[in-house]
Order: structure tokens, then sequence, then C-alpha cells
């Protein structure tokens, strides 16, 4: 079931699978977890950050060092080492 439907959020997949109207949706473990789903790892996926050369030495790199616990406390987010 739902093999036809579309949507555009990990929300919003998390949803049709807890309501019934889908058996299985490609998704985050973090989304999984706040729907109460089962979850199954296919892999694992890096993500950069690009910014302004300007910010990167201020503001910005002092709000992603503050988000880095709160990243590693989500289920399936891991901040990269070094």
């Amino acid at each position: 079931r739902g093999y036809g439907t579309e949507e555009f959020t990990h929300q919003a997949v998390a949803a049709l699978v807890a309501a019934g109207a889908a058996d299985v949706a490609m998704g985050l473990r973090a989304v999984a977890d706040r729907f109460g789903l089962g979850f199954v790892g296919l892999g694992w996926e890096t993500y950069a950050l690009a910014a302004r050369a300007d910010l990167v030495e201020g503001l910005a790199a002092r709000l992603l060092a503050e988000a880095a616990p709160l990243l590693a406390a989500m289920p399936g987010y891991a901040p990269a080492e070094g």
C-alpha cells in the first residue's frame, strides 16, 4: 500500500505509515522514532555546510559547535569527528 503516493517530507511519509496508508517508506530514524515506527538502517550519508568565508570564523562556527551535542542526541545523527 502507498506505492503510488508521493510525499515531500520525512514527517509526512512517517505519518502515512503510522496511519496505515503505506506499509514501508524511506525516512529518517529520528522521525520514525517520533511516530513509534520500526526502523531498518540502509546506510549513512555525510552532509557538509557551506557558508560565506567571513561567517565561518565567527557566529556560524560558534553556532555549529553548540549544535553538535544536540545532533548527537538525535537518533540517527552524529556530528563529524574533528
